[in-house]
C-alpha cells in the first residue's frame, strides 16, 4: 500500500484494536503532522506481523510509525526501514506508549533537523520490550542513532550495529532505565558513546549481563565480569556479516567464524533466534561463558563454526599427509606441535577428511571407489563406522549441506551430472541434477547461510555455476581451463570466495564475495599442490602450497605471516589438498 509521498497510509482512532498481516506500507507522508506511515491514536493497540514499513516521512516525528499516549504496538517478524522524521525516524513512542518488538529489523531510518532516535525514539514514560531483533544502519542528527531512550527499555538478544549519531550514543542513548541482556552492540559511530551513551554526567547508567559492547566508553553500569566490554583503544570486533537475507522473514547480520559472540551468552527464557532457529546451539569446541547457557550473543544464533582440516579443535588448520604406501595419516597439531599418526585406508582410497560427528574436529575418513563405501574414524570415540553411498565413477563431495554442524556424505556423479547427498540432520537422501560433462564439483557455502551450496567449475569455459541455497543461482566467469579451483573464505566475511590457482605460474586469483573485485598474487610454482586453509585461526583461509619434491609446506598466513615447514616424504598426499583435482 503506497501513499505516493502525499498522504499518511493509516490512522488508528483512539482505543482502536487493529491487526494487520503481510502488507507493505510505503511512501506515506504526513507533512508537518505526526506519523508518516502510521499514526496510532491514544490507547490504541496495533499488531503488525510480516509487515514492511518503508520510505515514509514526517517533517515532525515518527517517520514510519507514531504511537500516541498509552498506545501499544506489537511488531513481529516485520521490517521498518528507510523512514525519515525530525525525531524517531523509524518509530516514535509518545507518553506511556509501548513498543513490543519481536524478531524484527529496524534499519536505514533517520532523524534529522537536530532530532534524536534514528531508529526508535522512546519518550516520557514510554516502554520498549525488544527481543531477537536487529537495529542497524540508522542515523540521528543529535543523539541515539539506533535508540534514544528517556524512559524504560528492556532489550534481550538483539543486535544493534552500524548506527550513527552526530552528538553521541551511536547505538543507544539512555537517560532513564535501560536493561540489556545478551545483546550485541558494536560498530556504531558517534563522537561520545560510540556504542552506548549513558552515565552519571550525561544520561543514566545501563544494567544487564552477557552483552558484547564493541566500545563501552561513554557508558556506565555494565560489569566486566559478565559482559564483554571493548574500549576506544581496544574495541571488540564482533566479526559479523553485513545486513542481508540469512533465512527467516527479516534481514539479519550473521555471526562469522570465530566471532567472540559465539556461545558467550545466556538466553534461558528465549529458545529461538531472529530467524526462528533453535538456541542455544552449542559448539562443542567453544567453551561457554561462565554461568551462560551456550547461546550466542545477539539476535543471530550461529549453527556452524568448524575450521576445515582442524584435527585438534583449536580453530587452526593442521598440516598433514596421507601416506598411500601404508594407508597412514600423519598430522602436526597446531595446538601443541605433537604428531599423531595411524593407519586408516589403502592406496586406492580417496581421502575425505571432514567433521562428520560435529565435535569440531576433523575425522580421518575415506571413500572406497571400488565399492562406494565410506569409512569414518570418529575423533570422539576412536572407533570407526562404515556405510555404502555412491558407486564406482562417482566423486566424493562431502560438506554440511543442511547446516546441522556435521559433514554430510555426498557424491557427484559425472555420468549423469547428478548430486546425491545423505543429510545427517535427518533430511534423508536428496539429489539434484546440476552440471555437465567435464565439470568439476566445487561445493562451498557461497552465500554465508551455513549451508554448503551445490556448485561446479567448468574448465572448458572458465565458468562457475553456483546454486546458492539462500541467494539462488549465479554464474560467474573466472579462470581458464588449466586452473585449479580453490574456493574458500579468504576474506573472512563468512562466504566462500570463487578462487583459482594457476599451476603454470603459481599465481592465486581470488574473486572477493563482499566487493565483486578480485586480487591476484604469486605463491608457489609448477608441480606444487595448493593446500588452502585457515592455518592461523583468524577466520580467513590462507593461501598455501605443499611441494612434493621437497616435502615442504609454504603457508602464506593472513595474520601470522609466512611459515615454511618440512613435513612428509616422497609419495605423500597433502590432506588439505584432498578436494582439489
Amino acid at each position: 500500500m503506497k501513499g505516493n509521498n502525499s498522504f499518511r497510509i493509516f490512522r488508528l482512532v483512539n482505543s482502536a484494536v487493529v491487526v494487520i498481516n503481510n502488507l507493505t506500507i510505503s511512501d506515506g507522508s504526513s507533512g508537518a503532522g505526526l506519523g508518516g506511515g502510521i499514526l496510532m491514536g491514544d490507547s490504541s493497540t496495533l499488531t503488525l506481523t510480516g509487515i514492511t514499513v518503508r520510505n515514509n516521512a514526517s517533517s515532525a516525528d515518527g517517520g514510519g510509525i507514531y504511537i500516541l499516549d498509552s498506545g501499544t504496538l506489537f511488531l513481529i517478524n516485520s521490517t521498518v526501514s528507510g523512514n525519515t522524521a525530525a525525531s524517531g525516524g523509524g518509530i516514535y513512542i509518545n507518553d506511556s506508549g509501548t513498543l513490543n518488538l519481536t524478531a524484527s529489523t529496524i534499519n536505514g531510518n533517520s532523524a534529522g533537523n537536530g532530532g534524536s532516535g534514528g531508529g526508535i525514539y522512546n519518550g516520557t514514560s514510554g516502554t520498549i520490550n525488544a527481543a531477537n531483533s536487529t537495529i542497524d544502519g540508522n542515523s540521528a542528527a543529535n543523539r541515539g542513532g539506533g535508540i534514544f531512550n528517556t524512559a524504560t527499555i528492556t532489550l534481550t538478544n538483539n543486535t544493534v550495529t552500524s548506527n550513527n549519531a552526530a552528538n553521541g550514543g551511536g547505538g543507544i542513548f539512555n537517560s532513564f532505565t535501560a536493561t540489556l541482556n545478551n545483546n550485541l552492540v558494536a560498530l556504531n559511530t558517534a563522537p561520545d558513546g560510540t556504542d552506548l551513551l549513558g552515565r552519571a554526567a550525561l544520561g543514566l547508567a545501563f544494567n544487564g549481563n552477557y552483552n558484547l559492547i564493541g566500545n563501552a566508553d561513554g557508558s556506565e553500569g555494565l560489569g566486566i565480569t559478565t559482559n564483554k566490554l571493548g574500549s576506544t583503544t581496544n574495541p571488540i570486533d564482533p566479526r559479523i556479516g553485513v545486513l542481508r537475507n540469512n533465512g527467516g522473514m527479516t534481514l539479519t547480520r550473521a555471526l562469522q567464524n570465530r566471532s567472540p559472540a559465539i556461545d558467550q551468552g545466556n538466553s534461558p527464557s528465549i529458545t529461538t533466534d531472529q530467524l526462528g532457529q533453535f538456541r542455544p546451539y552449542g559448539n562443542r569446541h567453544v567453551p561457554s561463558a561462565a554461568g551462560g547457557d551456550g547461546s550466542d550473543i545477539g539476535a543471530f544464533e550461529r549453527t556452524f563454526s568448524f575450521t576445515p582440516f582442524d584435527f585438534d579443535a583449536d580453530g587452526k588448520a593442521d598440516i598433514g599427509i596421507f601416506r598411500p604406501s601404508g594407508g597412514e595419516w600423519w598430522y602436526r597439531r597446531s595446538s601443541d606441535g605433537r604428531v599423531p599418526a595411524g593407519p586408516f585406508g589403502s592406496a586406492t582410497d580417496m581421502i575425505t577428511p571432514a567433521d562428520f560427528t560435529g565435535d569440531g574436529k576433523t575425522d580421518f575418513a575415506f571413500w572406497r571407489p571400488s565399492t562406494g563405501e565410506w569409512f569414518v574414524l570418529s575423533s570422539e570415540t576412536g572407533g570407526y563406522y562404515a556405510f555404502p553411498f555412491g558407486q564406482s565413477g562417482d566423486i566424493p563431495v562431502p560438506a554440511d549441506y543442511d547446516a546441522d554442524g556435521k559433514t554430510d556424505a555426498a557424491v557427484f556423479r559425472p555420468s549423469n551430472s547428478t548430486w546425491y547427498i545423505s543429510q545427517s540432520g535427518g533430511g534423508g537422501v536428496t539429489f539434484a541434477s546440476f552440471g555437465a560433462a567435464g565439470d568439476t564439483a566445487v561445493p562451498a557455502d557461497y552465500d554465508g547461510d551455513g549451508k554448503a551450496d551445490i556448485a561446479i567449475y567448468r574448465p572448458s569455459t572458465g565458468q562457475w555455476w553456483i546454486n546458492r541455497s539462500t541467494d539462488g543461482l549465479i554464474v560467474l566467469q573466472f579462470g581458464i581451463s588449466t586452473d585449479k579451483a580453490v574456493q574458500a573464505d579468504y576474506t573472512g566475511d563468512g562466504k566462500a570466495d570463487v578462487a583459482i590457482w594457476r599451476p603454470g605460474t603459481g599465481e592465486w586469483f581470488i574473486l572477493h564475495s563482499e566487493t565483486g573485485g578480485y586480487s591476484g598474487f604469486p605463491f608457489g610454482s609448477n608441480g606444487d599442490k595448493p593446500t588452502p586453509a585457515d592455518y592461523d585461526g583468524d577466520g580467513k583461509t590462507d593461501a598455501a602450497i605443499f611441494r612434493p619434491s621437497a616435502s615442504t609446506w609454504y603457508l602464506l598466513r593472513s595474520t601470522s605471516g609466512i611459515q615454511i615447514t618440512e613435513f612428509g616424504i616422497s609419495g605423500d598426499r597433502a590432506i588439505p589438498n584432498a578436494y582439489i583435482p
